[in-house]
């Protein structure tokens, strides 16, 4: 067989007839290999045409492969972003509950401390003496540690201030 016969020549009818045919596969393989197998088509070589479009087959395969790997990675990796975040939430909702929990029990501490009612220890010269310094009943129970009631009671008892 001649091979100037078997072979088509670029610009003729059959030659466009194969670019027009060829068309669907131009954006799905690159365009050395478009153009290696529109010139196997040419000079009617099978056998390269089917080796480069296993070639393109499976570098678009490998490709895809190496996509669909990827995105499980960024998938996994999302994964682990969500369940750290859950994680600080909750871990922020303890603290705050916590926190919340301190300021009721300090609250309530604060509301049972009271100073005792009455202070057999204190002596009367003690808070007379505290007494004509501050003038202030109050001044004097915060200064001695106690009620200002004790203070008051201990003075009318003294005959220092009356009822």
């Amino acid at each position: 067989m001649d091979t100037d016969q078997t072979r088509i020549e670029p610009g003729s009818r059959e030659y466009n007839r194969l670019v027009e045919k060829l068309k669907p596969i131009y954006f799905s393989v690159k365009s050395d290999e478009y153009n290696k197998i529109l010139t196997a088509l040419c000079s009617r070589d099978i056998d390269r045409i089917t080796d480069i479009l296993l070639s393109a087959y499976r570098d678009r395969k490998e490709a895809l492969m190496e996509t669909i790997r990827v995105q499980a990675e960024l998938f996994e990796a999302q994964l682990d972003v969500t369940m750290e975040k859950r994680e600080v939430e909750r871990l922020n909702i303890q603290l705050i509950e916590s926190r919340q929990k301190e300021q009721d029990l300090q609250e309530e501490g604060r509301r049972c401390i009271r100073p005792p009612a009455h202070k057999d220890q204190l002596a009367d010269e003690t808070i007379l003496t505290e007494y004509k310094k501050a003038k202030s009943l109050r001044a004097v129970a915060k200064a001695l540690g106690c009620s200002h009631n004790t203070v008051k009671a201990r003075l009318i008892k003294m005959g220092c201030i009356e009822k």
